[in-house]
């Protein structure tokens, strides 16, 4: 019993030292990472700080319905880099901006917008410059309406197609 006093304290406190130790780990290496993405866009860290925040704020049910939504189509879905994609299709030093649904835009003085959803953990670039339903691109900045069939005729892409053309899984 007197052995149990003296090793209780001990498992105790070195459980709880190592468990802030691994949020200090995490909360180092978010912030790395958003050191990095910013340095990469040529934005304040501070904007992009605050964008991650505010997303984070969103309710459970938001987040879930994300997470839910992102897991049905994901395996139709492309993998893309959200970085670079906001680099060569946005431009450098894009205006950052959250919804209430938990997405974060980057916009460009192009009409382009990169629209992240953060719970989801997959983006989507559109331009915003063109008008009707199918307004979104793909990594290579062209809207997907066609597809080239193996005989060489060009077909109308279903919505389907479009949707799985457009949706990027965050690499």
């Amino acid at each position: 019993m007197k052995l149990l006093k003296i090793i209780l304290p001990f498992l105790l406190f070195t459980l709880l030292s190592n468990t802030t130790f691994s949020t200090v780990s995490h909360k180092e290496k978010e912030s790395k990472e958003i050191s990095y993405s910013a340095q990469k866009l040529g934005i304040k860290p501070k904007n992009l700080t605050n964008a991650y925040k505010e997303v984070g704020k969103v309710s459970n049910g938001v987040k879930k319905q994300a997470i839910e939504r992102a897991s049905k189509f994901r395996g139709n879905w492309g993998k893309g880099n959200l970085n670079e994609s906001i680099e060569r299709l946005v431009g450098k030093n894009p205006n950052i901006s959250t919804t209430p649904s938990g997405k974060i835009i980057y916009k460009g003085d192009n009409g382009v917008q990169v629209v992240h959803d953060y719970h989801g953990k997959y983006f989507r670039v559109e331009n915003t410059s063109l008008v009707g339903k199918r307004r979104y691109l793909d990594l290579d900045g062209n809207v997907p309406n066609n597809k080239v069939l193996p005989d060489g005729r060009i077909v109308g892409s279903s919505k389907s197609e479009y949707e799985a053309a457009t949706h990027f899984s965050m690499e």
